[in-house]
């Protein structure tokens, strides 16, 4: 490669010498000197690592002093090389910061490409100047090395399109001032801590909220102080996040990913933001206690197999319009409470709560839903063996929790939902109100009453109404019979049948009107409008 890129540039300088009148003699020789030119280490764009000495010519590296581009502080190459001025010129220049640790404040803006913090006396460099940036200006992934048992502050601005790879066991904290820290590109950490903010600047613990972060085995994410939340971009890897107490992890779901690490805090989980990605955890979270947060555009999957991988500690779950699996398709959890804890209430603000079973079966227990708006799914999926069952710790009575919501149960893979035998299953502990009476809807309809004065704010798949059975929520035939005499045979896939609150039941054509009764689109199958003391109901299976 070497070879073809010099024979490149000497075709380019030849057709420019010639351009230029050389020729014969004179010709070859100035090809000659560009030849040598081009090989030699003077033609070569290279990386240089130059080492900080704050005292200049006197004896000894490291030290406290500015960092500028004016006044020959650094050495070339080593410890003892010719003293230099830093150069903001290109993007290869190395910073070594050795001998005795101390601050390096920036008078102006600071490009650099590699950071290597290996003190011999003391253990804390600082790189600040608040009202200046530092920028990882390599043309590839800047890479940050603190030595064992050091630790690098950066309290400047901080920015940089690559991100960096951290090595070594130090410690290396990003405590940028809020709305300094313009860093983009994914970060990596193969060794030690990265800490986020200070317990001065709680602040910067956001400063990693545009990356993608991937902690390697053994490494940490955290901050410290009171109260300060976490955010990062995207999470994966497997070592630990430990933001401090009280403190909640807030991720902005930039991409798919999946982790398989730790995370300990009692503040709970936030996803946030996202565009139909999925953060996947089949790591250890039973340290993670508080609300888990699910917001719309993102998906949280547990996933993994043992009493802890996969696993959350005790928590609500709270669905903002994005989903919650659990993932028993690689193997069931053997943790005693699966997944969840029994007692973790999920509260429905619009969005999806899946359980994916395994081929040999699954069984999944979560506290009592409360459905308080929008529109809202309840998934299971059956891969084979005993089929797959998500039981809802709910107290008997009516699930209709407020009047804005809608709830549409769907029974997916093998079998049919609610059927006897290995099908999938949704189980209410208490059983769900259904119509047993009166003369306003089908027998066994979901309804706020027994008689039924308020349904059709439940369905299954999306075309039937949902009714409760012996093996849970079940879907309705069309013409299913009513409570009495008065037929609704009529409510097939192309009829709309109007339930009045008095005993007259009619049946009539589907009308081009159509209003949804939930918060979000995308229930074209439901609409309900209350009209002089009518309610209006439109099953629109096609």
């Amino acid at each position: 490669m070497l070879r073809k890129s010099i024979s490149a540039k000497l075709g380019m300088f030849r057709f420019v010498l010639r351009s230029l009148g050389f020729k014969g003699p004179s010709l070859n020789a100035m090809l000659l000197l560009a030849a040598w030119l081009v090989a030699s280490p003077f033609g070569q764009a290279r990386a240089a690592t130059f080492f900080w000495d704050a005292n200049g010519a006197t004896a000894g590296t490291g030290g406290t002093g500015n960092w500028e581009t004016t006044s020959s502080l650094w050495r070339a190459s080593s410890d003892t090389g010719t003293l230099g001025i830093w150069s903001n010129i290109g993007g290869d220049n190395d910073a070594f910061l050795g001998g005795a640790a101390g601050t390096l404040t920036l008078t102006t803006g600071i490009a650099v490409n590699d950071i290597t913090v290996d003190p011999t006396s003391g253990t804390a460099y600082i790189i600040g100047g608040a009202t200046q940036t530092l920028t990882l200006a390599g043309i590839a992934q800047s890479v940050i090395d603190v030595a064992s048992g050091d630790s690098l502050a950066i309290t400047s601005g901080l920015s940089g399109n690559n991100g960096f790879t951290k090595n070594s066991a130090g410690t290396l904290i990003l405590d940028s001032a809020a709305g300094t820290a313009r860093l983009l590109g994914s970060i990596t950490l193969n060794g030690g801590t990265l800490q986020a903010g200070s317990a001065t600047n709680n602040g910067a613990s956001q400063v990693l909220r545009s990356n993608a972060l991937n902690l390697a085995g053994g490494t940490s994410l955290t901050t410290v102080g009171t109260t300060t939340d976490l955010r990062v971009g995207s999470l994966s890897g497997s070592g630990s996040v430990t933001p401090a107490t009280g403190g909640a992890v807030n991720i902005l779901a930039l991409a798919d990913s999946t982790f398989s690490g730790a995370i300990t805090t009692t503040g709970g989980l936030n996803l946030r933001g996202g565009n139909g990605t999925t953060q996947t955890f089949d790591g250890n979270l039973t340290g993670l206690t508080g609300t888990i947060g699910i917001n719309s555009g993102v998906a949280m999957k547990l996933g993994g197999t043992g009493t802890t991988n996969g696993v959350i500690g005790g928590t609500t779950i709270a669905l903002r319009g994005g989903s919650f699996v659990m993932d028993n398709s690689g193997g069931n959890s053997t943790a005693a409470a699966g997944r969840v804890s029994d007692s973790a209430a999920v509260t429905f603000l619009g969005g999806t709560l899946s359980l994916i079973g395994n081929s040999a079966g699954s069984s999944e227990t979560v506290g009592a839903p409360t459905f308080s708006a929008g529109s809202n799914t309840i998934t299971v999926t059956n891969n084979g063996g005993t089929g797959a069952q998500l039981t809802f710790t709910r107290a008997a009575g009516s699930w209709r929790d407020a009047t804005g919501m809608v709830i549409n149960f769907v029974g997916e893979g093998t079998g049919t939902l609610g059927a006897s035998g290995n099908n999938p299953r949704i189980i209410s502990t208490g059983a769900p109100i259904t119509v047993t009476g009166g003369t306003v809807a089908p027998l066994g309809m979901f309804a706020n009453t027994a008689t039924g004065s308020t349904v059709g704010w439940a369905t299954v798949n999306g075309t039937e109404w949902a009714g409760y059975g012996a093996n849970g929520v079940v879907a309705l035939t069309h013409n299913a019979t009513p409570t009495t005499a008065a037929n609704l045979a009529a409510l097939t896939a192309q009829s709309m049948a109007v339930f009045s609150p008095t005993v007259t039941v009619t049946a009539s054509e589907p009308k081009h009107e159509w209003f949804e009764s939930g918060l979000h689109q995308g229930w074209p199958w439901l609409s309900e409008l209350k009209r002089d003391d009518t309610y209006v109901h439109q099953c629109s299976k096609h």
